[in-house]
């Protein structure tokens, strides 16, 4: 199997259309077709404003940096061009003047998946990473402790970015179980997979290891709940570095931006920034209620359509709430999101 063939998808040729330009893009240009002198890769990290891209030479897997052409085609749509995970083509690494070899990145894909949400810079977007299959959801069962209504969030935003999705609870030895497994019953009863592990401990790993297999999966979450002691279990080395902050008891997420690794010859792992907050972007206020999948029973059935589901009489949705078909929790989560887009 083709390397690039894992993200479900081949990327062998592309129908062009006319992109439109944007203030926000690289100059775009209609190209009619792949060049003989372009080469294929995918993009593993970000260094600086160049991209670190893997391409597959003679069935070996090697890596070049690479810097945006004056002219690029994009096939996607979103204000950030290039993100970890993007198929991209290239140009041959040609000596600079500065005495450095860089590749050209002249072509970038449609992305079939992403996880995006508001930037923390400004208002637009920010898309993490792009055509992974699924999302570990990371959070920690103390030190930091869960928040509910952050998952909630986040799981809106992998369902709209079209990926599957895997909640990871770290840390468990620090916590009774059984009360832990309460909090997060909702979410099995919905359909989601939830693991309870403790990388440090090595508990559970086991189960990890098998949702990842065959998979290119994305892992996320809160800075302080274990990630990178997780991918270095895995992958059985320090590839990502922790810094053990005895006095709070957390470790000290080094990693800047996302990089993409392998686990094995048929799995691949996509380690991204720990963050504080996560705000939805790009979901339409009318849609939001799409993305919780406890409403679906029930949102077709209110008496005024379309229904918000917050202020409007006779509502399926609040009267299952008030009959306890629906999370009280998990409603509120849902009229605080949808009075925030």
């Amino acid at each position: 199997m083709d390397f690039f063939e894992k993200f479900g998808e081949k990327f062998d040729s592309f129908l062009s259309s006319k992109v439109k330009k944007s203030k926000n893009r690289v100059l775009v240009k209609l190209q009619k077709h792949i060049k003989e002198n372009w080469s294929q890769g995918i993009v593993i990290s970000s260094k600086g404003k160049n991209y670190v891209v893997e391409f597959n030479e003679n069935g070996q897997r090697k890596l070049t940096e690479c810097m945006l052409s004056g002219t690029v085609e994009v096939k996607h749509q979103h204000r950030t061009l290039i993100t970890v995970g993007d198929i991209v083509f290239f140009v041959a690494p040609q000596l600079g003047t500065d005495g450095k070899e860089f590749g050209r990145i002249v072509y970038v894909a449609d992305r079939p998946s992403f996880l995006m949400r508001k930037s923390i810079l400004g208002n637009h977007e920010d898309i993490i990473a792009s055509n992974m299959q699924q999302v570990m959801i990371m959070f920690s069962a103390m030190h930091p402790q869960y928040n509910l209504r952050m998952l909630d969030r986040i799981l809106v935003a992998v369902e709209y970015g079209n990926l599957e999705t895997i909640i990871c609870i770290n840390k468990i030895d620090l916590v009774d179980l059984n009360l832990l497994k309460k909090d997060f019953q909702i979410y099995e009863d919905l359909g989601y997979k939830v693991l309870y592990i403790s990388a440090k401990e090595g508990i559970a790993l086991n189960a990890v290891e098998e949702s990842l297999g065959g998979k290119s999966t994305l892992l996320t979450g809160v800075s302080g709940v274990g990630k990178s002691t997780l991918i270095n279990k895995l992958l059985g080395m320090d590839i990502q570095k922790v810094d053990d902050i005895t006095r709070s008891r957390r470790g000290k997420h080094t990693t800047t931006s996302s990089r993409l690794f392998h686990k094995g010859e048929d799995a691949i792992i996509v380690d991204s920034p720990g963050f504080r907050e996560f705000e939805v972007w790009g979901v339409p206020k009318e849609e939001l209620q799409f993305y919780f999948r406890d409403f679906e029973p029930f949102f077709q059935k209110c008496k005024f359509q379309p229904c918000s589901h917050t202020h409007e009489p006779k509502c399926a949705v609040k009267s299952a709430v008030l009959r306890g078909k629906i999370s009280h929790e998990r409603y509120i989560s849902y009229v605080s999101l949808f009075e925030s887009l």
